[in-house]
């Protein structure tokens, strides 16, 4: 089942960021942050119908900080995001916008934005 832990995990494993950090109350480094983000944007699109409030409580923040995570990867396109997605057994029709996001994100972009890109 699809849940808060299996979301951390994937991200934890994608970006070398442990889940302790992740959930920390510290804002951290920069990379931590952004892990943070793509988890907190990843919680939201996989797990429909909660609150940016509850997400916020989730990760130890509030729903502003969520919002500005949601707003930082809406739009930004990913095969990475989408990789993660798919791992985590995401079909389209779960999208919480119920419609699909362009996801097309190449290495330089990524580290652009600072996500460190998962090489098999």
């Amino acid at each position: 089942m699809l849940n808060l832990e299996a979301i951390l995990s994937e991200v934890s494993r994608f970006t070398g960021v442990t889940r302790e950090d992740l959930l920390a109350k510290s804002r951290g480094v920069k990379r931590v942050a952004e892990a943070r983000q793509l988890a907190m944007y990843l919680t939201w699109r996989l797990l429909p119908g909660e609150s940016l409030t509850s997400l916020g409580q989730a990760f130890g923040r509030d729903r502003t900080t969520v919002r500005h995570a949601l707003n930082k990867y809406m739009g930004i396109s990913s095969p990475d995001i989408e990789d993660m997605e798919a791992r985590l057994g995401h079909t389209t029709a779960a999208v919480h916008t119920g419609e699909r996001l362009d996801t097309s994100l190449d290495v330089r972009s990524a580290d652009k934005l600072g996500v460190r890109t998962c090489v098999d």
